[in-house]
């Protein structure tokens, strides 16, 4: 498969972790004069990138305001000032920083095309718990993070653009000898869709 231009990559959903990254992004495919969809899954153990990794946490915030979890600071700023609201505020942060983004998929088309962010927050009993925002709509202005929702997509869509087809990857010294000498993996396994198709 020759290379896939930035502007014909358009990435579906994409988990990323320090052990690396499985994603499903579409392509154009033209045959017998007519345009599909080729989407392509794939997997790869190589570590990302760091700028990857901090383009993945960069969701964490809009995770939790998405599920009202920053409402207790909004509120709590009615009221304290200074060092008390510091203190929430380093509470939420904390909060924010235990957060784990596991995913960031698609969703939705056109007036309603948005994402939806998939993540482990801890909970009581010393494990973590799976939570899901609901659809952050692009063009809405509900949550009012939606405009930073889609700026950080893009970015998320450049560097997974940057990892699966440029190879960009975390410096050779942060791997360890396993990684330095798996064979490198094919480009995914393609499933053909309708041109226009979208979760």
């Amino acid at each position: 498969m020759k290379e896939i231009k930035r502007a014909d990559f358009v990435l579906k959903k994409i988990k990323v972790s320090k052990e690396g990254v499985e994603a499903d992004y579409s392509t154009k495919e033209s045959q017998a004069g007519k345009k599909t969809d080729l989407v392509i899954n794939v997997k790869r153990s190589v570590v990302p990138h760091p700028e990857f990794l901090m383009a993945r946490d960069a969701f964490k915030e809009i995770l939790m305001r998405s599920l009202g979890k920053w409402d207790i600071y909004e509120e709590a700023s009615k009221y304290l000032k200074g060092g008390q609201l510091e203190k929430v505020r380093d509470v939420m942060l904390d909060k924010v920083n235990e957060t784990e983004v596991t995913g960031i998929s698609l969703s939705g088309q056109d007036q309603m095309k948005g994402i939806i962010i998939s993540g482990k927050e801890k909970n009581k009993m010393d494990g973590n718990s799976a939570i899901n925002s609901p659809r952050i709509v692009f063009s809405s202005d509900k949550l009012g993070s939606e405009k930073q929702a889609e700026a950080l997509w893009e970015q998320i869509c450049d560097e997974a653009w940057e990892y699966l087809i440029k190879d960009k990857k975390a410096q050779l010294e942060l791997f360890d000898e396993a990684n330095q000498q798996a064979p490198k993996r094919g480009p995914g396994r393609p499933r053909k869709e309708p041109a226009g198709a979208e979760g």
